[in-house]
């Protein structure tokens, strides 16, 4: 990984999730929640790609990955947990 501000969307997420995975272990997230939030995060690297670099990422194509999501799922409450808002 490359912390020198080229980091990629991939290698964010994978820090996040490993975060979320020590959470679990100290048993203050849900073995369920966080499967939730894996495929959550797969859902926006598949949007916005997984080589992506996050400085390339704009406040419009989060814009457009909200629409998508607003698109697909009625309800609010899941909406937000695939949010990144």
């Amino acid at each position: 990984m490359t912390f020198n501000g080229k980091m990629t969307l991939k290698e964010l997420c994978d820090l996040y999730l490993k975060y979320q995975d020590s959470k679990v272990l100290a048993g203050e997230l849900t073995p369920k929640h966080h499967n939730d939030q894996i495929s959550s995060v797969r859902k926006l690297i598949s949007f916005l790609g997984r080589g992506r670099k996050i400085e390339s990422i704009s406040t419009l194509d989060l814009q457009n990955y909200k629409r998508k999501l607003q698109g697909a799922y009625g309800s609010v409450h899941r909406l937000n947990l695939h949010s990144p808002f």
